[in-house]
């Protein structure tokens, strides 16, 4: 029986504490243009450390959105422990990366700074990739990352090393955890 394994990295917080004052209000930063300037913030990340770029998948998408709605809905971030039972293609991996704050860049500037979520972001086996944002009233922005590899993708493995957090950008903890799951 052949095993698939899911990574995920497990950081029990991850927010920008400096920064500007968050919008006023939730007109000035659209959900999906804010999903599209992730997207595009991370595959330029990968492009810059001759990875390949992330295909935006419709059913991450639509499972991320759902995990940003519940974190916006509780006011905090957590990871979502049903993912691997929640995603119905045939994966081998997958990972997510969690955040809230008041701006897109600060909050892709804090995941890049954290080893954990710098890891999913620029891991060579990930090959797809769904972003959900919702804001708050008070122009929070909460976001989950997905990222996926199926059985049936050819990726390539390149191991990059993470840059050092700045203290004052990030408060992070990471945990890493592995989910194996038989095949079906």
């Amino acid at each position: 029986m052949r095993l698939r394994h899911l990574l995920v990295g497990v950081v029990l917080a991850a927010m920008v504490v400096v920064g500007a004052p968050a919008p006023a209000s939730t007109a000035e930063v659209d959900p999906q243009a804010a999903e599209s300037a992730f997207v595009a913030r991370i595959n330029a990340l990968r492009a810059s450390k001759g990875l390949g770029t992330l295909e935006v998948d419709g059913e991450l998408t639509a499972i991320a959105r759902r995990w940003a709605a519940r974190m916006a809905a509780v006011g905090n971030i957590s990871h979502n422990r049903n993912l691997q039972n929640e995603v119905t293609a045939d994966w081998a991996k997958l990972g997510e990366n969690v955040g809230m704050g008041p701006q897109i860049d600060k909050l892709h500037r804090a995941f890049v700074a954290s080893p954990t979520h710098y890891k999913n972001l620029v891991d060579g086996d990930f090959t797809r990739v769904g972003v959900g944002v919702v804001v708050t009233a008070d122009g929070t922005i909460f976001t989950a990352h997905q990222f996926e590899r199926l059985a049936s993708d050819n990726a390539v493995v390149v191991t990059t090393a993470a840059p050092s957090a700045p203290a004052h950008a990030v408060a992070v903890l990471d945990q890493l955890r592995h989910f194996d799951r038989p095949a079906a």
